[in-house]
């Protein structure tokens, strides 16, 4: 699928691109962790299954995200004679230690398959997101846009 798919040298062109995006996400995810640790969820008149709903979904998303990253860079091998991949252009990308008797193949493996559960996942947050918006107009929106609605929530 993709650019990255394939035999040959033309997957590794894209590498570095897909390295530093990689690392780009795994420090907006961080910084989005530790945003979420030091602020308040704010409290919506929701029902159970919903608010558990909500919850099971960002909780998956999080640990896949987490796990896709991770996975790629333990199935990161250099190919012989080949320079190592530099993150944004300059910075080396260190080699994942190896992990037992997992290969980097396994880890590229199971990379490419989390990738597709996130898919999944991401398509599952934008209807809920878009349910909440356009059937239960229940103000969640308002917390995740900069600006103001233009519908209120439903009383």
């Amino acid at each position: 699928f993709g650019p990255m798919a394939g035999p040959g040298m033309a997957p590794m062109n894209w590498l570095p691109l897909h390295m530093s995006i990689g690392v780009t996400v795994i420090a907006m995810i961080l910084l989005r962790l530790f945003w979420r640790v030091f602020t308040k969820v704010p409290v919506r008149p929701l029902p159970r299954p919903v608010r558990f709903a909500g919850a099971l979904v960002h909780a998956c998303l999080y640990v896949t995200i987490l796990a896709v990253l991770i996975t790629g860079w333990l199935g990161y091998r250099p190919m012989p004679f080949m320079p190592p991949a530099r993150l944004f252009g300059s910075l080396p990308v260190p080699l994942a230690p190896t992990m037992g008797g997992l290969s980097a193949r396994a880890f590229a493996v199971l990379h490419a398959k989390l990738v597709w559960l996130l898919l999944g996942l991401v398509g599952v947050h934008v209807l809920a997101a878009l349910a909440h918006a356009a059937l239960l107009r229940d103000g969640v929106m308002r917390g995740m846009s900069l600006g103001r609605p233009d519908v209120a929530p439903r009383e």
